[in-house]
């Protein structure tokens, strides 16, 4: 039986904001909407994704007994941080035409 979220006891090991700190990202969208003739309008936006573009740090490395004994140089990155949680800044440009 497939792992989901809904059904108590089979969510994943990681989920984002449950078992994790999350990722926290300011997200911004501005829009104009310009009325051209009667029942037409043209609609400009633009959103921007994680405009402040903090870094937010994934968890640290932590191998498995196995991985350390098993596969050399696995214990040298114990402890460290190789991974962000969250994306870049992002921008998106849209327009819509309605009539």
């Amino acid at each position: 039986m497939p792992a989901t979220p809904f059904v108590p006891g089979t969510a994943p090991a990681f989920l984002d904001h449950v078992r994790t700190a999350g990722a926290r990202d300011l997200d911004l969208s501005i829009y104009k909407t310009f009325s051209i003739g009667e029942g037409k309008d043209l609609r400009f936006e633009v959103s921007s994704y994680n405009v402040t573009n903090k870094a937010q740090l994934g968890a640290p490395n932590v191998p498995g007994l196995f991985d350390v004994l098993n596969t050399p140089g696995v214990a040298g990155s114990f402890g460290q941080i190789t991974t962000t949680v969250n994306s870049p800044r992002q921008f998106q440009f849209g327009a819509r035409f309605t009539f």
